[in-house]
């Protein structure tokens, strides 16, 4: 009789504990780690990103210097084809 409630309280308990468990999972998911991958691609498109948009500037920045200043522009492009820059 002993063993049989012994036994009723552990089946009892492994339901109740297993339901709480699952419980707490659903309200207060783990965090799951993101691949060393991911993160990795991520710096590389910053780091694009950062990149695309310094030439972009740049290229603003030229554009309106052969824009009010053509005549210089053009010495100074013809100079950086002369040296092979």
């Amino acid at each position: 009789m002993l063993i049989y409630m012994i036994f009723l309280l552990a089946l009892f308990s492994y339901f109740y504990l297993r339901t709480i468990f699952r419980v707490l999972e659903k309200i207060v998911p783990r965090p799951r780690p993101r691949a060393a991958i991911d993160l990795e691609a991520e710096s590389i498109e910053e780091e694009i990103s950062r990149e695309a948009k310094r030439r972009n500037e740049m290229l603003e920045k030229l554009v309106k210097y052969s824009n009010n200043e053509p005549e210089k522009f053009s010495t100074i492009l013809a100079g950086w084809l002369a040296n092979g820059k």
